[in-house]
């Protein structure tokens, strides 16, 4: 059940040995510093919103989708993104996919900051990381500082622009 730690079939992510049915349902009740671990694909990943807390997201081989969204009549894509970083918030986020349609497939706002450890991010209609200019403060790392491996990530993207900056690549 949401926010309970019985175990349910359509439960989608987990915190330690609590699980939740959305991976919003995780986002609210984590704790700073906590893993969230995605249990299974979900095809209607949307707007997904991390306020002011610092997470890490392991997506665990599964992939996050927007198919089971309908693109509205006479728009292009959806609006909005797939996850929505605010309020200083901080998002590292591994070992999966993100499949997007819509504005961006990471929003980052408020001086947060994000951290892609790995994984194939894929937005087939606009942006992969939106709003991330300098002046702002934001922070797009790829990898880990001291980390052993050579990060391992895509970014497929009908438009590479200048539209996000990368701040830091460890390898």
């Amino acid at each position: 059940s949401s926010g309970g730690s019985d175990t349910n079939v359509n439960d989608v992510a987990a915190i330690g040995q609590t699980n939740y049915q959305t991976l919003q349902d995780a986002v609210n009740a984590a704790n700073d510093g906590d893993t969230i671990t995605v249990l299974k694909d979900i095809n209607n990943a949307s707007n997904i919103t991390i306020n002011g807390k610092k997470l890490r997201i392991d997506l665990n081989g599964k992939t996050l989708t927007q198919n089971d969204i309908p693109i509205p009549a006479g728009s292009e894509r959806l609006s909005g993104n797939v996850l929505g970083v605010s309020g200083g918030g901080e998002l590292t986020i591994s070992n999966g996919d993100i499949k997007c349609k819509s504005d961006t497939v990471f929003d980052l706002s408020d001086d947060s900051s994000l951290n892609i450890l790995s994984g194939n991010y894929t937005n087939e209609k606009w942006f992969i990381v939106s709003d991330l200019w300098p002046s702002h403060g934001k922070n797009l790392v790829i990898g880990e500082e001291n980390g052993n491996s050579i990060p391992t990530f895509k970014f497929t993207s009908e438009f590479c622009d200048g539209n996000y900056q990368i701040i830091k690549v460890y390898n």
